[in-house]
């Protein structure tokens, strides 16, 4: 881009510029003193460095070197651009520079170039790519992500020193730490989720009851979530699936499904009546929660190992290891939790308080409002207003002919909706779509998308 945003970049002033600007960028040393030349894309061991788009070919007298000779004004570089070529391409050469490939913001807006000459109508450009083309050799692709850095202090200190452009850098680095940042904002958001739902079961199992609190086996619910993460993170590399930045959101993931099986498993626990035997009200649990949290884990199951076939390696590693972890996660229901379940029922039986025998709220305690807020008259223990609520208002209201009908239709619309809605869905992702606004990476997609084809 030009210094003052605008201006026209085909002058001899901008190029001088550009060419320092080249020179400079290929002597750059990383950490172990390798250059440009050392990184750059070959087809072979003893080619050159590939060429790559490249405003500078207007004025290369040689492989790789660059001089304004000969153009005494900017009227002179604007004639040799128009002509399509620089200095080493034959006259009567089929081969040309692309004018769009070089430059942006042009007048005019569609700039006509003959394909068979090179020739062409462009009169000003407001912004130019150059592109370096790196090795894609993964031997030595983590030497030059730590050349990056490097490469991007330089461009810092050459626009700081510039008087006519200004150098947006895009590098393999920029996009990665962008990611990052990126990540780290969602992380946050996902630490306050996780919080939240390990609050929500607290309140759901515990109560203000002297014995029927289940604080502690909320506690051993998590604790067994917490195991499946560990154990499919580990499981999952052993089979060669890569930890990525994604992988962070598991836990949430995992900690919805653990905590609603913890919660099915337990309501269907308390349904049995408490004078029937802990194995019998355990057979109940394990005969019809036991199967419904089977069928709904299996689907999750299902879905993320489906979806691990995507070929988006990011993607595709975090639904293996979601799938592992689902595994793990219902493994730990049915075994650890469940046993968990049964010890805290024996220590119910005991009238022994909540968390390893302390008594969260004594039965003459005033924060129980001295027994009054979770037993009745008779001293048995009272129905939830949830509960109450939806015996007797909710599921009568529901079974009405009319409501039943209404529901029908209501479903009907809402499927008919949301199946037009999927068959629009395209097939597309950015990885750029991931990275935060204000990043200064971003300033360079905005230039690049403004002036140029997104995939430039």
């Amino acid at each position: 881009m030009a210094k003052d945003e605008g201006d026209d970049l085909i002058t001899l002033n901008v190029f001088e510029e550009l060419i320092k600007f080249d020179e400079g960028f290929k002597k750059v040393k990383g950490d172990d003193d390798k250059i440009y030349d050392d990184y750059c894309y070959r087809i072979d061991d003893n080619s050159d460095c590939e060429p790559t788009d490249n405003p500078l070919e207007f004025v290369e007298i040689s492989y790789g070197t660059y001089s304004l000779e000969g153009l005494t004004s900017d009227a002179d570089l604007l004639a040799r651009v128009q002509t399509g070529k620089g200095p080493t391409y034959s006259p009567s050469s089929p081969d040309y520079i692309n004018i769009d490939s070089v430059f942006g913001g042009t007048s005019p807006s569609n700039v006509v170039q003959n394909d068979a000459t090179g020739a062409n109508n462009l009169t000003k450009a407001k912004a130019a790519k150059i592109r370096y083309l790196v090795t894609g050799d993964p031997d030595i692709r983590d030497e030059y992500l730590e050349w990056d850095p490097d490469i991007e202090d330089y461009v810092d200190d050459f626009n700081d020193d510039a008087s006519y452009i200004k150098i947006y850098p895009y590098t393999v680095s920029a996009i990665r730490r962008g990611l990052r940042s990126g990540l780290g904002e969602d992380i946050t958001k996902v630490q306050i989720g996780i919080a939240l739902i390990v609050l929500y079961s607290l309140l759901i199992f515990g109560r203000s009851h002297p014995f029927r609190s289940r604080v502690a086996l909320a506690i051993s619910g998590i604790i067994s979530v917490a195991f499946a993460y560990i154990e499919a993170i580990g499981f999952g590399t052993y089979c060669g699936l890569t930890v990525s930045g994604i992988t962070d959101v598991l836990p949430f993931v995992l900690l919805g499904i653990g905590v609603d099986d913890m919660y099915v498993l337990v309501l269907s626990m308390e349904q049995v009546d408490v004078k029937k035997g802990i194995k019998e009200r355990t057979d109940h649990m394990m005969r019809y929660a036991g199967v419904s949290i089977t069928i709904t884990s299996l689907t999750s199951l299902f879905s993320f190992a489906v979806s691990s076939s995507t070929s988006l390696p990011a993607l595709s590693n975090f639904c293996g290891f979601a799938s592992l972890g689902i595994f793990f996660d219902y493994f730990n229901q049915i075994t650890f939790f469940v046993a968990c379940i049964v010890l805290d029922e024996k220590r119910m039986n005991r009238n022994c308080g909540d968390c390893c025998g302390l008594c969260l709220c004594a039965p003459a305690s005033a924060i129980c409002c001295k027994g009054k807020c979770f037993a009745d008259e008779k001293g048995e223990e009272k129905e939830s207003f949830a509960r109450k609520f939806i015996r007797e208002k909710y599921a009568p209201f529901l079974m009405k002919t009319p409501v039943k009908i209404a529901v029908v239709i209501i479903f009907a619309v809402l499927l008919s909706v949301m199946a037009w809605g999927t068959s629009l869905l395209e097939l597309d992702f950015n990885r750029e779509w991931f990275i935060m606004p204000g990043d200064p990476v971003v300033d360079t997609i905005d230039i690049r998308d403004e002036y140029f084809d997104a995939g430039g």
